[in-house]
C-alpha cells in the first residue's frame, strides 16, 4: 500500500464535510527529462489506485489542444491552490472571508492548476511554477505551460 494519498473534492482542510474521497497512490511518474538542478520538467503524474467517479464536487480538467505556439493572451486564466492569502499565512478554507481565492498565485499554491474554460469545460493550460511573495505588484507570475508536456501525459496515460 502507498504511502502517499490524495483527497477529492475536499472544500476545507480543517474538516471533512461528507464530500470527499481519499484515494492511494498507485504510481508516481516523474518527467523523464526533471532536472533537479534547475528545475526544469518540474512535473510529475499521480496514477491513483482505484477510478474515480465524478460529482458536483470533483471534477476532471482537460489537457489543452494545440502546440507551444498556442497562446492564451487576453484569456480568463483561473488558478486555485491551498496557498497564502497573505505572506506568511496559511488558507485553510476556500469559504474563509477573503480567504482562499480563485485569481493570481500565492506562496504555496506551486503544483496547482491553471485552467481556462473551453465551452463546458475547462483545459489545464498551465502548472504554477513560483513567484515572489504573494502575487507582489510588479513581479510575474511564472507556469509551466501545458502544451510543452501534453504529449509526454498523453504517451503516460496509454500505457498506464
Amino acid at each position: 500500500m502507498s504511502k502517499w494519498k490524495v483527497v477529492l473534492g475536499q472544500y476545507n482542510r480543517e474538516r471533512w464535510d461528507g464530500h470527499e474521497l481519499e484515494v492511494s497512490v498507485d504510481k508516481i511518474f516523474k518527467h523523464p527529462a526533471y532536472d533537479d538542478s534547475e528545475m526544469d520538467n518540474d512535473v510529475a503524474l499521480i496514477k491513483l489506485s482505484t477510478a474515480v467517479v465524478f460529482n458536483d464536487y470533483m471534477s476532471p480538467v482537460c489537457l489543452p489542444t494545440g502546440n507551444d505556439s498556442v497562446t492564451y493572451e487576453g484569456e480568463l486564466a483561473i488558478v486555485t491552490g491551498w496557498g497564502a492569502t497573505i505572506e506568511g499565512e496559511s488558507c485553510d478554507s476556500a469559504a474563509e472571508e477573503g480567504g482562499c481565492r480563485v485569481g493570481a498565485y500565492f506562496q504555496g499554491d506551486s503544483g496547482g492548476p491553471m485552467v481556462v474554460r473551453a465551452g463546458s469545460k475547462y483545459n489545464q493550460v498551465g502548472v504554477v511554477s513560483w513567484g515572489y511573495g504573494c502575487a507582489r505588484d510588479g513581479y510575474p507570475g511564472v507556469y509551466a505551460r501545458m502544451t510543452h508536456y501534453t504529449e509526454w501525459v498523453t504517451q503516460i496515460v496509454a500505457a498506464n
